[in-house]
């Protein structure tokens, strides 16, 4: 009974990936952009004792308490927009009512935002983690060397930023047309005032 929808929803799917993908290395490269301007206070705890495990273990605290606060406020909209998805996928399939915020949709919704906070965390930590912290402590309040090539990371970082949300942007696009346009694929037949049942007899007659 669903067969037909499928390619729709992995579409949709592919589409929802997408956005996701543009969020994370949002996200990613601005937690980056953050980290530059807290390295002072990174040094600092280092010079105060803490460990580059313990300051790798805060920055993804950080970005997967993040990640929690989005996939919490994507709960609350998909909540919000349950009427209008059942509504699109009553058009194809009988068991659209059954299209609810379970526990397995909770528990893949917490799955998901654990996963990007971790893996899109790791980008900033790993930076921090090659840092030289006791060259940046010796270094102290020099503004020179340091500063430009801070500058030309955060430039490369809006650059590479852009560059991929353009691509994906293009890509979601794409998937979101060809998604209309399966909803407009003539059937060769007109479906209005229509009703369609099964029948199965015994094998043995």
């Amino acid at each position: 009974m669903n067969g037909k929808f499928l390619p729709t929803l992995q579409i949709l799917l592919v589409t929802v990936v997408l956005l996701l993908l543009i969020t994370c290395a949002n996200v990613g490269n601005l937690s980056l952009a953050r980290l530059l301007s807290r390295e002072r206070e990174v040094v600092l705890r280092a010079a105060l004792g803490a460990g580059r495990l313990r300051l790798i273990r805060q920055l993804l605290t950080e970005s997967t308490a993040l990640a929690l606060i989005g996939g919490a406020v994507g709960l609350l909209f998909a909540a919000v927009t349950m009427s209008s998805l059942t509504a699109f996928a009553r058009r194809f399939t009988p068991l659209a009512n059954r299209i609810d915020i379970n526990g397995r949709v909770l528990l893949f919704t917490l799955g998901i935002a654990v996963l990007s906070g971790l893996l899109f965390g790791l980008f900033p930590t790993l930076h921090a983690y090659r840092r030289n912290l006791g060259a940046l402590l010796r270094q102290g309040g020099g503004h020179s060397t340091h500063d430009r090539g801070r500058q030309r990371l955060r430039s490369t970082l809006v650059v590479l930023q852009v560059a991929v949300s353009f691509v994906l942007l293009i890509a979601a696009g794409l998937t979101t047309r060809s998604a209309i346009r399966l909803q407009r694929v003539d059937g060769g037949f007109d479906p209005r005032n229509v009703v369609a049942l099964s029948l199965e007899l015994p094998s043995a007659r």
